[in-house]
């Protein structure tokens, strides 16, 4: 970031497409991930304020990043966690890069972050999609192929529906199990 000017209680900036990154990322976990009890005192500016600053900031994050040559990318990540018996974790999140290799060693830094902070392993497993269309609804997000001669119900029972998922149908009332 490189002040260009100032006064009268503004300022001009220049800001590197991660710096404007890190401003909407951080703003967003302000206005929708945290739970920041007495907002306006703590923050300095009402959520309301706070959330069209985060949705200025991220209009020009994404106009930038349409002029770069970065495109999406899915990338899902297996993680083990620390329970008798352990708990697996396959998990897809959304990165904008210039390349494959880009997409993937943001998302295992972040990986290993999000690991971290649940006490769990990163398996080192990522595998990278690129979106054919920006995220939104009804976008493909990922996509997986694989050969296999398992009949339908072989096949789903083999890698989706093993048992040992924590998962509920939808319309279930009840909690996950």
């Amino acid at each position: 970031m490189r002040k260009l000017s100032s006064g009268q209680g503004r300022a001009t900036v220049q800001l590197s497409s991660d710096d404007l990154l890190i401003l909407s990322n951080s703003l967003n976990e302000v206005c929708h991930g945290i739970d920041v009890p007495e907002f306006t005192s703590r923050i300095g500016v009402s959520r309301e304020r706070a959330e069209e600053l985060f949705q200025e900031v991220r209009g020009v994050a994404e106009a930038v990043a349409r002029e770069t040559d970065e495109e999406w990318f899915a990338v899902r990540c297996v993680f083990r966690g620390t329970d008798d018996p352990p708990v697996h974790e396959e998990r897809v999140t959304l990165w904008r890069a210039a390349s494959f290799e880009a997409a993937i060693e943001r998302a295992e830094t972040e990986a290993r972050e999000y690991a971290e902070v649940l006490s769990m392993t990163y398996l080192g497993l990522a595998q990278a999609y690129k979106l054919a269309d920006e995220p939104g609804d009804g976008a493909e997000v990922f996509s997986l192929c694989r050969e296999s001669a398992l009949g339908p119900k072989e096949y789903l029972d083999a890698f989706f529906d093993t048992g040992a998922e924590r998962q509920r149908d939808v319309g279930d009332p009840g909690d996950p199990e």
